[in-house]
């Protein structure tokens, strides 16, 4: 696709882009006149040019068929000003009965709504998106795309999945009983911490308008056998521990006494 640029390569403006053989024309708008060729020439050879009429001339008539032109050049404008000048180009064309590219809608006060096919590829699908936005499929429609998509139409159709013949991998310690060392290290740990205000809250907070299953009998005489042992060893290692820091004179005499500080004082001296 030739380029006559006429030394206004990187200048912002309008353009056309005529086909030698149909004499149909394109007309857009660039910021830069030498940037805006190359990516339509890029994207018609790549097969993915966003105008499907532009597209499937090109492929017909071949590269040399075409020529870049420019047409008028905007210096210092903003792109807006850019589009109503290409729509105010384009009409002109239409009514001297030359065929074109875009689309043969009639002006518009906003010269961005002119064509589905010289749209960006983000304003396309936002369109796709905000069409699309509420819509469900009714029953029979899911029916069918879950039949369609059954058996040798799935798209998972004879592929092995990736954790075919693998051992399940388990977490660290799951489902492993706890040796007393664990325990109690586990215990000594949360001994003598307590909740905050704020911490039972939130829990509180979190636990309301949850529905618990009824507890079976058989449920609940292991809970209550369980917080036996429990009291049963915390009352056991409370003796144990305030034996262990007694001193040992502190025991009590014949008479039920404790031993005075005089007492101390002789068994000191003996």
């Amino acid at each position: 696709m030739k380029f006559n640029y006429q030394d206004h390569s990187n200048k912002p403006g309008i353009y056309k882009i005529t086909n030698l053989i149909s004499n149909k024309i394109y007309v857009g708008s660039a910021a830069k006149f030498e940037r805006r060729w190359y990516d339509h020439k890029k994207s018609l050879l790549n097969g993915r040019h966003q105008n499907k009429h532009l597209l499937n001339s090109f492929q017909v008539h071949g590269t040399d068929a075409f020529v870049f032109d420019v047409v008028e050049v905007m210096e210092n404008s903003i792109k807006a000003e850019r589009l109503i000048r290409e729509e105010f180009h384009l009409q002109e064309i239409i009514k001297q009965g030359i065929q074109v590219y875009n689309s043969q809608l009639e002006p518009t006060k906003e010269a961005v709504v002119r064509t589905c096919y010289s749209n960006t590829p983000e304003e396309t699908s936002k369109k796709l998106s905000e069409a699309r936005t509420g819509r469900k499929h009714a029953d029979e429609t899911k029916k069918k795309i879950g039949e369609a998509n059954k058996g040798e139409n799935s798209g998972n159709f004879g592929k092995i999945p990736w954790n075919k013949g693998k051992q399940c991998i388990q977490l660290s310690g799951h489902g492993k009983p706890q040796s007393e060392e664990t325990k109690e290290k586990n215990r000594q740990t949360h001994l003598g911490k307590h909740l905050s205000e704020t911490h039972k809250a939130n829990i509180g907070k979190s636990l309301i308008g949850k529905k618990y299953k009824p507890c079976s009998k058989e449920h609940k005489q292991k809970i209550s056998e369980g917080l036996k042992i429990y009291h049963d060893s915390t009352n056991s290692y409370k003796t144990t521990e305030a034996s262990q820091r007694a001193p040992a004179h502190s025991q009590v005499n014949v008479k039920g006494r404790t031993p005075s500080l005089g007492s101390y004082a002789q068994a000191i001296e003996a």
